[in-house]
């Protein structure tokens, strides 16, 4: 992906990570305004400059899809797809996400998801069986979710190539519940880190207003492995975000059909 600058954009950039590189850290909520989920632009542009366009995004996204499938396993089960595609629109429709999101089901026992951009959602069926109630699950696709309409692939990417960070692979830009991408490349942590900071506090927003208990995020957060993705950082962030929302009790925690989907995967085995 080309990106072309003017004379004043280099200007403006060049400022802009001197004050971000050389301030110092601060905690704070990146979105506060939760009355208008749905209807904030999350990421118009990459650091106030680099427009990120839905066209570009979607045929990367779209490409980046038909390479995962190549080497994912997918099944072929219309209960358990039907199921996450319901949760996860319901998930959607409390969102800031500004399209709708295909939810795929992976064969696979970790319990991983993998997002990729304009909404290319792979759900794996061992994140289904590891989660004890709807509203664990709902947690996890909330992340995802999260992910997608903050842009971050494209905002790594992007990134990325601005800092002259020598190139990454495309499908390095996925994002996963489970495991640290990209691997292998310390100068991204920093920007990823940002990324998963605010997907976790959109992610706590979204369970919030679809009506699942928010805590179920804390819940499933702490059973991510701790040294691999510095938890304890996340841990102190999603807390003040969950203390910061309204209480909106009772809260769904469970389902019938939750239950059964889970109930119908433990029996493959």
């Amino acid at each position: 992906m080309q990106i072309h600058r003017t004379r004043g954009q280099n200007v403006y950039l060049l400022a802009f990570l001197f004050f971000a590189f050389s301030a110092p850290a601060q905690t704070k909520r990146l979105h506060p305004d939760i009355q208008n989920i749905g209807k904030r632009n999350l990421t118009p542009n990459v650091w106030g400059v680099f427009p990120i366009l839905p066209e570009r995004e979607k045929a990367l996204g779209a490409e980046l899809s038909k390479q995962f499938e190549t080497t994912a396993t997918l099944l072929d089960d219309t209960l358990v797809a039907d199921y996450v595609n319901r949760l996860g629109a319901r998930l959607v429709q409390h969102s800031d996400a500004r399209s709708a999101i295909e939810f795929k089901i992976v064969d696979s026992e970790q319990a991983d998801f993998t997002v990729l951009p304009a909404g290319h959602v792979f759900v794996n069926t061992g994140l289904i069986v590891a989660a004890s109630n709807e509203a664990k699950l709902a947690a996890a696709l909330s992340n995802a979710i999260a992910h997608v309409a903050a842009h971050h692939s494209m905002q790594l990417l992007f990134k990325a190539q601005v800092l002259q960070i020598p190139a990454i692979p495309a499908l390095a830009t996925a994002w996963h519940w489970s495991k640290s991408e990209p691997q292998g490349r310390v100068e991204l942590e920093g920007i990823k880190k940002e990324c998963d900071s605010e997907a976790d506090q959109l992610a706590i927003q979204y369970l919030w207003n679809t009506g699942y208990d928010p805590a179920a995020y804390i819940a499933v957060l702490e059973k991510l492995p701790t040294v691999q993705l510095k938890i304890q950082d996340r841990l102190g962030s999603a807390m003040m975000e969950l203390q910061s929302l309204p209480d909106k009790r009772p809260y769904l925690v469970d389902s019938v059909e939750f239950d059964a989907v889970k109930s119908h995967l433990l029996k493959r085995k």
